[in-house]
């Protein structure tokens, strides 16, 4: 998830969030979530900089 704080249309702060949506039984997927919202286009490209960061996320759980 992407975080922007704006103040005066100057952009202050910018962030990823890594995380997840939880129902009664457990993990929801984010298809289902976007498609409760009424959401039906395709996901939007992930940035180079996110994607880094999600490789990395891959590789510290293989060397652990």
């Amino acid at each position: 998830m992407e975080q922007r704080f704006e103040s005066a249309g100057l952009l202050c702060a910018h962030a990823y969030v890594k995380g997840l949506f939880l129902g009664a039984r457990g993990r929801v997927a984010n298809s289902t979530v976007v498609a409760e919202l009424g959401y039906t286009g395709a996901p939007p490209p992930m940035p180079e900089k996110l994607r880094i960061w999600a490789e990395l996320g891959t590789v510290k759980k293989q060397e652990s």
